[in-house]
């Protein structure tokens, strides 16, 4: 059965074309959401030899933090699902990439039949995601609208609002039982169609919530006794999803050069974040990875410079 990668963008055309070249699999689906304001797709010019490019026509304008990153999710999750089924379905945003060949990656997840979702550990986390819930932040979506000044300003107001608003008695009645992790996450038929189920729910839930794209995935599958069940690891945040994400020196960190190594001999499947400034290891990762599947010759490697768009159905 197939696998579908979604994909969540709105800069670094390069890494983007990068990432779409390296899922050009026949086993692949790929469904593409770029955010309504980004004018990413006016560049965006790629040529898929085996996958179907499916570019989501009805964008959303994306703020950092607000109920819009849960739409958005929820509008690629309904159009890859009324396609399906697939084995698995894998969120990435546009500047994310495998760092493993898509044999490695299908064999390995078709063997598991587990969900690759990540959690967060320890009582800080667990404290942050309740009050990301239950409090109510109504600047969310100016908190990255300016400069970085302003958007400080901004947030601390955000913050400071929230709190007024929880001690005089305004706030979300959520149920317990929230956890938090990073939401990209890989998971399979099964999981995706109970996340579908809980639409209305969670769009609800998480109106007036902060980053609620990290809380709700997790929270929806550590209630299902079936589901948590199935989780691959729920001691280690990055194991879990199997993303290298480097929260220590970056937040979170862009992966350069001098991390080629460490990325390539990783145990995770999939690496955040590249840029564009640092495009070398972005290439070098790509083509090590496809020269080492067969699956690139001299015309493959023209993706960097010679991308025309190939889009087999638009939603």
């Amino acid at each position: 059965m197939k696998h579908a990668y979604l994909i969540i963008a709105h800069n670094n055309r390069r890494i983007l074309e990068i990432l779409l070249s390296m899922l050009d699999d026949i086993r692949n689906d790929i469904y593409l959401h770029v955010d309504a304001r980004s004018k990413l797709l006016d560049d965006l010019n790629v040529t898929l030899k085996h996958s179907h490019l499916y570019v989501l026509r009805n964008r959303i304008k994306v703020s950092w933090g607000t109920v819009s990153q849960i739409k958005t999710e929820y509008a690629l999750f309904k159009s890859a699902y009324s396609n399906g089924p697939y084995s698995y379905y894998h969120l990435l945003s546009g500047v994310d990439l495998p760092i493993k060949s898509q044999d490695y990656i299908h064999h390995f997840m078709n063997d598991e039949k587990r969900e690759f979702i990540g959690y967060a550990q320890g009582k800080h986390a667990d404290d942050d995601c309740t009050s990301k819930v239950q409090k109510i932040y109504l600047l969310t979506k100016f908190v990255r609208a300016g400069d970085p000044f302003f958007n400080k300003i901004v947030y601390r107001i955000n913050i400071i609002l929230s709190n007024v608003l929880y001690f005089i008695g305004l706030k979300q009645n959520i149920g317990g039982g929230k956890r938090k992790g990073p939401n990209w996450v890989s998971v399979t038929q099964e999981c995706m169609a109970y996340i579908l189920e809980k639409e209305k729910e969670v769009l609800s839930e998480y109106k007036w919530s902060l980053c609620g794209d990290e809380i709700f995935i997790q929270s929806l599958v550590w209630n299902n006794p079936l589901l948590r069940s199935r989780l691959y690891c729920v001691s280690n945040e990055m194991k879990g999803c199997l993303r290298a994400i480097d929260w220590n020196r970056g937040a979170p960190y862009t992966w350069q050069i001098e991390d080629y190594e460490m990325l390539i001999h990783s145990d995770k499947l999939f690496a955040r974040k590249f840029d564009e400034q640092h495009i070398d290891v972005a290439e070098k990762i790509r083509d090590a990875i496809l020269y080492r599947s067969g699956d690139v010759g001299a015309d493959k490697l023209e993706y960097r410079n010679n991308i025309k768009l190939a889009s087999n159905k638009s939603l």
